[in-house]
């Protein structure tokens, strides 16, 4: 896939809410981590089972939260690529066949084999801001239905159910 756009109707798709919240918490993990590693140091507990329970705990948490902040649908020529907590897609255009955000945390895809993708990039806890974005890739996708390409801008306009 090319690089995404940084602005325009092609832009990445990103949440915004969780993104704040998520790096908040990866700041306090550290902190956190470091303050309580320190007083271990003190306590002469460093090298213990306490301190290495610690730092494991807090590296998995670090790469949970950096792969939440990492979340995105990066829209190209060919297709989707979506990005979410653990599995990255690539989905051609044509395999799209509608877009959802409804009362689901998050968007879905339903695709042309039957199945749904959850793109929790677009999250309805963003509120309006989500909204717009899921109308936004309901445009893109009704854009490549009607064979228009790399047409104008789709707005926040399209078929968003």
């Amino acid at each position: 896939m090319t690089k995404p756009e940084r602005t325009g109707p092609r832009r990445a798709f990103r949440p915004r809410a969780s993104r704040v919240v998520c790096l908040v918490l990866l700041i306090g993990t550290i902190a956190g981590a470091g303050v309580i590693l320190r007083l271990l140091g003190e306590l002469d507990l460093l090298r213990s089972t306490e301190g290495i329970s610690v730092v494991v705990v807090a590296a998995i948490l670090v790469i949970f939260l950096l792969r939440v902040v990492t979340i995105r649908a990066i829209p190209g020529t060919e297709g989707l690529m979506v990005r979410n907590v653990v599995l990255t897609h690539d989905v051609p255009w044509e395999q799209i066949l509608a877009v959802h955000l409804g009362e689901r945390s998050w968007a879905s895809l339903d695709l042309a084999d039957g199945t749904t993708l959850s793109v929790m990039a677009i999250q309805r806890s963003d509120g309006d801001y989500g909204r717009k974005e899921a109308g936004r890739l309901a445009a893109l996708v009704a854009i490549r239905e009607a064979g228009e390409g790399d047409g104008p801008d789709p707005g926040d306009s399209g078929r968003q159910e």
